[in-house]
C-alpha cells in the first residue's frame, strides 16, 4: 500500500506540473494548427487522422484557452503512465517514477497537444485488449481488440506498424479465424476515414509516403536517426532501458509482442531513412512503453540497479530544471525550442495593428493557425501556401472568403512592414489590394 501511495503522490505532482505549464505558456504552432482541426470536425485531415482533433475538442467546454486545448492531453498522458505502472508492478516504485520523469518525450506529450498523445494512450489500451484476447478469444474480446485497433489508427497511422509487429510476433494468429474477424471489424470501424481519404484523393497517403521524402538520400538522415532518436526519448536512461530490454526474456506471447514492437519499430524507421526521409523524434514514442516495461523489469533485477538508480535521479533532475525553464526561461538562447511557446499573442496583436480594417491572410499554415487562435475575427484567416507544402488549409480553401478584398498578407519573403514573430524571427505584413487568392475564380 505504501508503494502505491508513492505512485499516487508522483502522478499527482505530474498532473500539477503539467497543468501549471499548460496555463503558463502559449500554444506551440502545431497545437494551434490542430486546434483549427476542431473548427472543422471531420473523419480525417491532410496530415493526420481525427484523433487529435477529438482530444482537443473534448476540452472545448473551457473556451478558447490554452488549457482547453491541452486538458485531455494532460489527462491521457497521466492515464498512460498509470497503466504502465500497473502493468509493470515495479518493486521500487520511487525509482520507476524517477525513470518516467527522466523521459523528455513524456514531458512534451504531458502538456503539448499533439497526435502522439492519444496515439500513445490508445496503443497501450490496444495492448491491454490484446492481452485479454490471448487469454480468451471470445467475440467480446475480438470486438474489444478491433475497437482499440481502430482507435489507435484514428489517432496516428503508426498504429498500422504496431499491429504489424504484434501479428508477426505470434504467427499462429494467421491460422486463427478469430483474428480475421478482428481485422474485418477493424476495417469496418475505420471505413469512414477510408472514405474521407477517397473523397479527398488520398492526401495523407501521398504526403506521408511520397511528398515528405527528400529528392535524394543523404547519410545524415540515417546518422541523425541512429544518434539522436533514442537519446531524445529519455537521454541515457532510455539508452540503458533499451539495451536492458534486449536481454529481457519474455515470459509469454504478450511480452513477446512488446519486444517485437520495441525493436521492430526501431528497425522499421531505420529502414525508412534510406528512402530519403528524416525521422521525427516523436515517431518512436510508442517504444517508451516497452522500454519502461521490459527494460525496467530487467534492470531492476540486475546487479547494475544501484548505478541505474543514480543515473535516473540525475536525468530526472535535469528534466525538472527544463520544466522550470519552459515556464520561466532561465536564459536566452535564440535556437532554444522553449521560444516555440512564447510571443504568439504579441505576434497576433502586431499583425492586427498593422492590418487595421483589412482582412488578414497568411502564407504559412503555422502563422495562420496562431493568428486564428489569438485573434477573434469573424472569418478564418487562410494560409495561401505560396512556395510551401500543401496542408489542411489546401483542403479547406478558406481564402475564398477574401476574394476581391483588401488584404494584409503575413509572409516571410515578400515586401512589407517587418514585425516580430516567434523564435527571434521576423515576419512581413504586406498591405495588398487585389491579392490573388489561389482558389478564387475556381468553380
Amino acid at each position: 500500500m505504501k508503494q502505491h501511495r508513492t505512485f499516487i503522490i508522483f502522478i499527482s505532482i505530474w498532473l500539477i506540473i503539467n497543468l501549471i505549464t499548460a496555463f503558463s505558456v502559449e500554444l506551440y504552432d502545431d497545437e494551434a494548427y490542430y486546434w483549427m482541426y476542431t473548427q472543422f470536425l471531420d473523419w480525417g485531415y491532410f496530415d493526420h487522422p481525427p484523433g487529435v482533433a477529438i482530444m482537443i475538442w473534448l476540452g472545448s467546454f473551457l473556451g478558447k484557452t490554452e488549457i482547453a486545448v491541452r486538458l485531455f492531453n494532460i489527462l491521457f498522458t497521466a492515464a498512460s503512465i498509470s497503466i504502465i505502472y500497473w502493468l509493470t508492478k515495479p518493486k521500487n516504485v520511487l525509482v520507476f517514477c524517477t525513470s518516467v520523469f527522466s523521459f523528455l518525450v513524456l514531458h512534451m506529450i504531458g502538456f503539448v497537444a499533439l497526435p502522439d498523445t492519444p496515439f500513445f494512450h490508445s496503443s497501450i489500451i490496444f495492448f491491454l485488449s490484446y492481452r485479454y484476447f490471448l487469454k480468451d478469444d471470445s467475440f467480446k474480446n475480438q470486438l474489444l481488440l478491433s475497437i482499440t485497433a481502430a482507435l489507435m489508427i484514428y489517432c496516428k497511422y503508426h498504429g498500422f506498424v504496431v499491429i504489424m509487429f504484434t501479428v508477426l510476433s505470434n504467427v499462429k494468429l494467421f491460422t486463427n479465424y478469430r483474428m480475421y474477424v478482428v481485422a474485418l471489424l477493424t476495417l469496418i470501424f475505420i471505413s469512414p476515414h477510408i472514405y474521407w481519404q477517397f473523397a479527398n484523393d488520398f492526401p495523407s497517403i501521398s504526403y506521408h509516403l511520397a511528398d515528405r521524402a527528400a529528392p535524394e538520400y543523404k547519410i545524415a538522415q540515417t546518422l541523425d536517426y541512429l544518434g539522436g532518436n533514442l537519446p531524445f526519448l529519455g537521454g541515457l536512461v532510455s539508452v540503458v532501458l533499451f539495451i536492458a530490454a534486449a536481454f529481457y526474456k519474455p515470459v509469454d506471447k504478450w511480452e513477446k509482442a512488446l519486444k517485437w514492437n520495441l525493436f521492430g519499430m526501431y528497425i522499421f524507421f531505420f529502414l525508412i531513412t534510406f528512402k530519403g526521409q528524416y525521422i521525427e523524434a516523436n515517431w518512436t514514442l510508442f517504444c517508451v512503453f516497452p522500454m519502461l516495461y521490459l527494460g525496467y523489469k530487467q534492470v531492476e533485477n540486475s546487479k547494475y540497479f544501484v548505478s541505474y538508480k543514480y543515473l535516473a535521479f540525475v536525468f530526472a533532475g535535469i528534466l525538472l530544471l527544463i520544466r522550470f525553464h519552459i515556464v520561466s526561461p532561465l536564459a536566452v538562447f535564440e535556437k532554444d525550442r522553449v521560444w516555440d511557446f512564447y510571443d504568439g499573442k504579441q505576434f497576433a496583436e502586431e499583425v492586427k495593428d498593422t492590418a487595421g480594417e483589412r482582412k488578414i491572410a497568411a502564407n504559412r499554415y503555422q502563422d495562420a493557425s496562431v493568428l486564428n487562435f489569438y485573434l477573434n475575427e469573424d472569418y478564418y484567416i487562410p494560409a495561401l501556401n505560396i512556395d510551401s507544402r500543401a496542408n489542411q488549409y489546401s483542403i479547406w480553401k478558406l481564402d475564398t472568403a477574401l476574394c476581391g478584398e483588401k488584404v494584409a498578407f503575413v509572409n516571410r519573403k515578400f515586401d512589407g512592414k517587418e514585425i516580430k514573430a516567434r523564435k527571434f524571427q521576423t515576419a512581413k505584413v504586406a498591405l495588398q489590394d487585389g491579392l490573388k487568392m489561389p482558389n478564387c475564380g475556381k468553380e
